[in-house]
């Protein structure tokens, strides 16, 4: 980044690197490699908990019984490795406050696109700070505003044609989405085009058709209308 504060005719670049749970389990493993008789950790306070779980894991080979990120989510869990590795890379969190997941709720809009978005890493920072907006920026949504965690998703979301509004004007954030909204959020967040669907056919057919022919659904699963829980 350039500081904004920086007012010399050539400005620094200065480079920010942070170290997590990911960037941490490879070091890890050349202890382990290199038989090292253990490590050394200049702590700052206030660390992922996961830094210790991979510490702990990797190095003392403690028992995994219990949970890595949730309390309600173990090895018996549906879904258990892909919910797991998506809080490794941290894509998904718990609950507000809690240490749940709650897998078997049922997953709404402004969540479906935080999960779509950072899976694919697709850029939010312009809508972050006031600051990084640009001076014509316009919230097309009454219902959205920027001191909720969602609003940089939603916006940017908006943004790509992923997500429309209704004609009121509102985004309706907390409303629950269908098997079909859910598969053309994640394909269209992925940069996949299926194309249009043809004249006098649904909207979701084509987004049907890939994900069958993909693999990720058999036709008996893939229930258009049906809503989708969060482990899904």
């Amino acid at each position: 980044y350039v500081s904004e504060f920086d007012t010399r005719e050539q400005k620094g670049v200065h480079e920010v690197w942070f170290e997590n749970h990911t960037s941490l389990e490879p070091k890890l493993e050349l202890v382990e490699k290199y038989d090292l008789g253990g490590i050394a950790i200049w702590r700052l306070g206030k660390e992922d908990a996961s830094n210790w779980y991979k510490i702990r894991k990797i190095l003392k080979d403690a028992p995994l019984g219990d949970p890595l990120y949730f309390k309600d989510v173990d090895s018996n869990t549906k879904y258990f490795r892909e919910i797991t590795r998506l809080a490794d890379l941290g894509i998904v969190k718990g609950q507000g406050s809690t240490k749940n997941f709650m897998p078997l709720q049922r997953v709404n809009r402004a969540e479906i696109l935080k999960m779509a978005l950072n899976s694919f890493a697709r850029d939010t920072s312009a809508y972050w700070f006031e600051e990084t907006r640009s001076e014509d920026f316009f919230n097309p949504f009454k219902d959205i505003y920027d001191d909720q965690w969602y609003f940089p998703y939603v916006q940017t979301a908006a943004d790509l044609g992923i997500v429309k509004g209704y004609p009121d004007g509102t985004f309706k954030p907390s409303q629950t989405i269908v098997r079909a909204e859910a598969v053309k959020i994640a394909l269209e967040s992925a940069g996949i085009q299926v194309g249009a669907s043809a004249t006098g056919s649904s909207w979701y057919v084509p987004y049907r058709t890939w994900a069958l022919k993909n693999g990720l659904y058999t036709a008996a699963e893939f229930k258009h209308a049906e809503e989708i829980s969060r482990d899904e």
